[in-house]
């Protein structure tokens, strides 16, 4: 196994992860794919950079 640098280690921080295991048509638009997150998982939250 391979050591990480210090600095490699704090790039990715993962908060939370949602899986979904039904396909969705990514053909149907953003606004579609962002109704279908929302109603399978109740909400749809932005991105937002760690505060440092």
């Amino acid at each position: 196994m391979r050591r990480l640098d210090a600095s490699a280690a704090q790039v990715i921080r993962v908060d939370a992860l949602w899986l979904a295991t039904e396909p969705l048509d990514m053909r149907a638009g953003t606004e579609t794919a962002l109704a279908r997150v929302v109603s399978v998982f109740g909400a749809a939250r932005p991105w937002q950079p760690a505060s440092t």
